[in-house]
């Protein structure tokens, strides 16, 4: 099986790498979308000027590391087409028996029954919006179609260090058709600083350190959150008891599943009133207002730790909302993606979200106990199905949210099943702490190894070959 590494570093962001004060050569070959070879975009039919701006000339340069060297990625790299005849579509998209792994523009994602390739190489999407997204694969594998391999040299380059600076859409020199393609050619002849390959290996050993626990922690929370969604399921149907005594618990059948017998149903509408904030909101003493846009909007019922705090010109439109409200996406597919928050701690009480989101006040019920509710899987799943509108800007109508059916039973319980679901929650919140921490700690080493700014210890007073035999020879 293959070590896939996704095109995106720990955390998502793009450090500054060491190949970004360096001149963009033109270059003469280039991954088109048919995996075809032309000698620059120019002569391409319909390929405008490669867009990729140069670095200014005579920019300074910082001093290399000693022992590290200048080349261009072509001196330490071989590279070739993915098999144009191996189409996605037409791929398993399942591992099964006598099955290997094969890499597309997405990743790692179909299998072939005869793989093509054996060995470290990195993967690169050669086409489309995110051309220059890399992979790192290993053992026996195929590259199908708009893909590149770069087979490194590995008497000069770690395969993991190589993934490592290649990964960034930025390095790669693109041309435009009707999508873009990266150009493998031009990209080839870029400099990049290179340390020595103990050098390299090492760096590259505590990023995969870093990278692996990283990992694990996304496991660990992906498996407490499954956790999560099976105590919804055992506290919604057999109510705030212990596993044990559920097969005892008697039970009805209703509309939105089986529910102890003493608890009742209601609509949506019956326990949740219309937000009041609008006429109430008024900006903060320093005149701005607390806006949470969708892409800070939480997971799951998460409560909200991020806003951006907007003067009054710029929330020209969104919805109010208060403190202890819950926050529901209504579109498409942020809904079926679980945004969903309860809003704590906003600055002076109140404050504004997307039209895309429907801020309730929950009356006859606990706003934690309603937010326990709908983030469970199925819930979502329902109100999903109620969607209207076109593809792909579907939103759920507030007519189907009044008229949803929700449990309704005794305050205790809802109290006990907040406090229940409140202490898996607060295991997901360290857990997505700690990833935070490790992305934050893989991009702060990604930057300053890659670039020689920090050294390891064992490197740190190391000399350039040529001193050294200098010193010998005075000796």
């Amino acid at each position: 099986m293959p070590r896939v590494r996704s095109s995106t570093n720990a955390g998502g962001a793009k450090p500054a790498r060491p190949w970004q004060c360096h001149e963009n050569a033109a270059g003469q070959e280039s991954a088109s979308p048919k995996g075809a070879s032309f000698a620059s975009p120019g002569q391409r039919p319909g390929n405008p000027a490669n867009q990729n701006p140069p670095s200014p000339e005579g920019a300074e340069q910082p001093e290399l590391p000693a022992g590290w060297q200048k080349v261009s990625l072509g001196e330490v790299v071989r590279t070739q087409a993915g098999n144009s005849t191996l189409i996605k579509g037409k791929l398993p998209a399942e591992p099964g028996p006598g099955l290997f792994p094969a890499f597309s523009a997405s990743g790692q994602d179909v299998w072939v029954v005869q793989p093509q390739h054996q060995g470290d190489a990195v993967i690169v999407s050669a086409v489309g919006a995110r051309c220059g997204k890399c992979f790192l694969a290993s053992g026996q594998w195929s590259a199908v179609a708009n893909t590149h391999i770069v087979w490194p040299d590995k008497k000069r380059v770690d395969p993991y260090f190589l993934w490592l600076l290649l990964n960034d859409e930025k390095f790669w020199l693109r041309g435009q058709s009707a999508q873009p393609f990266v150009q493998v050619g031009a990209t080839k002849k870029r400099k990049i600083s290179l340390p020595p390959l103990p050098e390299q290996r090492a760096i590259a050993g505590v990023l995969r350190t870093v990278q692996r626990a990283r990992e694990a922690c996304e496991r660990v929370l992906a498996a407490t959150r499954q956790l999560k969604q099976s105590l919804l399921h055992h506290l919604f149907t057999y109510g705030p008891v212990p596993v044990p005594h559920a097969p005892h618990v008697p039970l009805k059948e209703t509309e939105i599943g089986p529910m102890p017998e003493h608890w009742n149903t209601t609509c949506l509408a019956d326990v949740c009133n219309p937000t009041k904030a609008r006429r109430q909101i008024r900006p903060l003493p320093d005149a701005r207002i607390p806006f949470i846009p969708m892409s800070l909007l939480p997971y799951d019922g998460g409560e909200t730790t991020q806003w951006e705090m907007r003067t009054p010109d710029e929330v020209r439109s969104g919805v109010p909302f208060a403190d202890g409200d819950v926050l529901l996406a209504k579109i498409t597919p942020c809904l079926e993606n679980g945004k969903l928050a309860l809003a704590r701690n906003i600055p002076g009480g109140l404050g504004m979200t997307s039209t895309e989101v429907y801020p309730l006040q929950p009356t006859g019920v606990t706003a934690d106990f309603l937010v326990a509710f709908l983030s469970r899987r199925d819930v979502r799943q329902a109100l999903a199905s109620k969607m209207q509108g076109t593809t792909g800007r579907q939103r759920l109508p507030k007519e189907a949210l009044d008229s949803f059916v929700i449990p309704l039973l005794p305050l205790s319980e809802q109290r006990e099943i907040a406090r229940q679901l409140g202490a898996v929650d607060a295991k997901i919140a360290a857990l997505e702490t700690r990833r935070a921490a490790l992305d934050a700690l893989f991009r702060s080493l990604l930057e300053h190894l890659m670039t020689g700014r920090l050294r390891l210890p064992e490197f740190a007073n190391a000399k350039p070959p040529g001193r050294q035999a200098a010193g010998k020879a005075g000796a």
